[in-house]
């Protein structure tokens, strides 16, 4: 897993100078290495220490990571996430990122119709919830059945603890409101202190349960904890498509500052 590390640290060290330049974030980084040691097997390739390639999260995710300096190497990232990924294989990238994107398009890359939509926000105290928040270590296989029930796909427990070991988890920004002796809503986000900022990942509400403030609850109560952790800043990304989730970001501050974009060959 030492090249993985370097490769972390390459997304940390771009993170800290141009935010928006890389898709992938640390923490969304962090979560696939954790994944993908349970899975026993992973594909990445890092270029010196400016660049890297990786099958992301499906078979036909190719994942670009590199410098701002670096972006002669873009011709060789996209030949070995063309051997490696299926095709047809997507890649995403940040419409800020105006050179990745004419390099993709370049080598016969489509623009797709809908993207994710990142967003930031500068932290400030909330007021205290009032409603029950529990930890989502206080009670995973309940946690898991609730994110299944929202994302359609179930891990298991042994599967999800391996994320405990990931370099942005910290078990007390894990958060669930239970409902009826169930999970009715979670969130939880990954931070890093050296760049003082944190990512909300995943955040769900269960069908029959939204709009009653549930996931607005966990985010405040979760940004105060960032607050006393010393994080001023919190990220987070929506599906363009999702119009409750930005409806809900909208509303509690989080300010989109990008659109990342999928290209399909």
């Amino acid at each position: 897993m030492g090249e993985l590390h370097g490769i972390g640290d390459l997304i940390r060290r771009v993170y800290a100078a141009a935010p928006g330049f890389n898709a992938w974030t640390f923490a969304r980084f962090d979560i696939w290495c954790q994944w993908r040691e349970a899975d026993g097997a992973y594909a990445a390739r890092a270029f010196g220490d400016e660049a890297a390639a990786l099958v992301g999260e499906a078979p036909d995710d190719g994942v670009l990571i590199l410098h701002p300096d670096a972006l002669e190497l873009v011709p060789d990232l996209l030949a070995w996430v063309e051997e490696h990924c299926r095709a047809p294989v997507l890649v995403e990238v940040n419409e800020s990122n105006e050179a990745l994107s004419a390099a993709v398009a370049a080598a016969g890359f489509e623009l797709l119709d809908g993207h994710y939509v990142p967003r930031r926000k500068r932290l400030a105290p909330n007021p205290r919830p009032r409603i029950e928040l529990v930890p989502i270590t206080a009670d995973i296989e309940r946690y898991l059945d609730a994110s299944a029930a929202v994302f359609g796909r179930r891990f298991s427990a042994d599967a999800y603890l391996h994320l405990h070991a990931a370099r942005s988890y910290h078990p007390e920004l894990g958060l669930m409101v239970m409902r009826d002796g169930i999970v009715a809503a979670f969130a939880n986000a990954w931070l890093d202190r050296d760049l003082g900022v944190a990512e909300f990942e995943p955040v769900g509400t269960r069908a029959g349960y939204q709009g009653h403030g549930l996931a607005s609850a966990l985010l405040l109560e979760i940004e105060n904890r960032l607050l006393a952790l010393g994080i001023g800043t919190a990220i987070v990304h929506s599906w363009s498509d999702a119009e409750g989730a930005n409806r809900l970001y909208d509303k509690l501050g989080y300010r989109r500052v990008d659109r990342q974009r999928n290209w399909r060959k």
